[in-house]
C-alpha cells in the first residue's frame, strides 16, 4: 500500500511559479494527481486586483 499526496506550495512572492508550472508539465505525472496551492498578496485583494494578479499584470 502506498500512502502520501504530492503538493507543491507557489506564490508570486516566492517567484516560483514559473517553474513550478514547467516541473509539473515535464514531471510526467497526471496533473490530477498534483496539489498546487498560490498565495495572494494583501495588496491584491477585491474582485479586479485579484483577477490581475491571477493574470500576472500590475
Amino acid at each position: 500500500m502506498e500512502l502520501g499526496y504530492r503538493h507543491v506550495d507557489a506564490a508570486s512572492i516566492y517567484g516560483n511559479e514559473s517553474e513550478v508550472a514547467a516541473a509539473v508539465r515535464t514531471s510526467g505525472i497526471p496533473r490530477d494527481q498534483i496539489f498546487i496551492t498560490t498565495k495572494l498578496w494583501n495588496t491584491d485583494q477585491g474582485r479586479e486586483t485579484t483577477a490581475a494578479a491571477f493574470r500576472g499584470k500590475p
